[in-house]
């Protein structure tokens, strides 16, 4: 294949960083969802490598003034203390233990309400870049737009709801969820809001079995969003390995 494939969308292009305005990233955040991946086929490369060597580079036959010199060797110097500045940062909030500011004290309840409100604010916007699982983008055609995962088991969800026939579309759900936990009140959003075609709708909430049984938040916003929909009379379900077709871990 002479092209590189968008990861996002699943089509081909010489280039990819104008395409990519149309998912609204720029190449690092891509590069950054999809490590390693190409952004200029092989093709291109050449073409440029061809556009920009010999009597065709724009510095054939020059030579950098003394102040030009300079002005790159302050250059390199500064994006070094930059990248220092940056390592240093990584370090001091990457401490733990007793070194790590929050050592032994706790969030106010009014705190942790509104770091879930903006957690939740996050989600419902779009995406969810602070997530620690494969994410992305996926195309569906289903809904003629591309739809945010923040998983590979919301991914899998995505892709069987594209090929049900019963489903007319799908999106991230906006409905907050109030829930109380170590008595303090909180918010959760389910992931997914369901259309069927016979006009129902369905609110799905994705999660790792494993993940419901082990924490206790977990499975206390579970427990919260089943009372909460029934209360509204509103369809519910969660979908764990066995609805997405996935073989649980041990």
């Amino acid at each position: 294949m002479a092209e590189v494939k968008c990861e996002i969308c699943g089509r081909y292009f010489k280039r990819l960083p104008t395409h990519l305005r149309v998912h609204s990233l720029n190449t690092l955040e891509y590069l950054s969802l999809y490590p390693g991946s190409n952004l200029y086929s092989e093709e291109h490369k050449q073409n440029m490598s061809r556009n920009t060597s010999g009597i065709k580079n724009s510095m054939y036959g020059k030579h950098h003034s003394c102040e030009s010199k300079e002005k790159i060797a302050q250059t390199k110097i500064g994006n070094k203390e930059i990248g220092e500045k940056i390592s240093r940062a990584m370090k001091v909030s990457a401490k733990r233990g007793r070194e790590h500011h929050m050592f032994g004290k706790k969030h106010s309840p009014e705190v942790i309400k509104t770091l879930s409100e903006k957690a939740i604010a996050r989600l419902v916007n779009g995406f969810n870049l602070h997530a620690n699982h494969k994410k992305g983008y996926f195309f569906s055609r289903k809904n003629n737009k591309n739809i945010w995962y923040d998983s590979s088991y919301e991914l899998r969800a995505f892709e069987l709801l594209e090929i049900d026939e019963s489903v007319v579309q799908f999106s991230r759900n906006k409905i907050r969820v109030p829930y109380v936990f170590e008595g303090v009140q909180r918010f959760c959003l389910p992931d997914l809001l369901v259309t069927y075609i016979d006009g129902t709708t369905k609110i799905i909430e994705i999660k790792p079995k494993r993940k419901i049984r082990l924490i206790p938040k977990e499975g206390t916003k579970i427990d919260f969003m089943s009372i909460y929909f029934e209360d509204t009379k509103t369809s519910f379900e969660v979908w764990t390995e066995r609805e997405l077709g996935l073989l649980e871990d041990k």
